[in-house]
């Protein structure tokens, strides 16, 4: 199934590859998901880039994101290999503020992607893209870029997910 990832592009595709992520929750639906990145290279106005579409591990238990960290661990180690600029986005079912970016550029929309209801132990029961009495903001949709420069990021508004889209354009 690859995560359900897919990229769509305009511009003529090099090459493609899916990547697994070796961490996943075998007592999770997710299983089911074979989480991981797809990655596209695409010519963009004469140069070669890598588009990088990413979904991480969901998490039902609140602050509870060792698995998705353990997975954008990955994912990170892997890009830092490419020599060629990328744009990573996705789902990362973490918020930005999890784990260190320095070495890249982030690029997310001023409003919440995702709202999620829990119980009085912290365990998940619901999740909505649109705001309602006792769900909390979260920003779990976002880009990641490194020699590429993002413009307009916003949200799509849409109750066809549990997650808003984010949408940029490549400046």
């Amino acid at each position: 199934v690859h995560s359900g990832l897919v990229i769509l592009s305009r511009y003529p595709i090099l090459s493609h590859t899916f990547i697994p992520y070796e961490d996943q929750n075998i007592l999770s639906a997710d299983i089911l998901a074979e989480k991981g990145f797809l990655m596209v290279e695409i010519v963009f106005h004469g140069k070669r880039i890598m588009v990088i579409n990413t979904h991480l591990q969901s998490n039902t238990i609140e602050n509870d994101y060792s698995i998705s960290l353990r997975q954008m661990t990955q994912l990170l180690s892997y890009v830092k290999k490419l020599t060629i600029p990328f744009i990573i986005g996705g789902d990362f079912n973490v918020s930005y503020t999890a784990f260190p970016i320095t070495s890249y550029t982030l690029y997310r929309s001023m409003s919440p992607t995702i709202y999620i209801q829990y119980d009085k132990n912290g365990n998940e029961l619901d999740t909505s893209s649109s705001k309602k009495p006792n769900y909390k903001p979260f920003i779990f949709d976002y880009f990641l870029t490194h020699n590429i420069i993002l413009s307009s990021t916003h949200c799509i508004s849409t109750e066809y997910s549990d997650h808003v889209p984010v949408v940029s354009t490549i400046s």
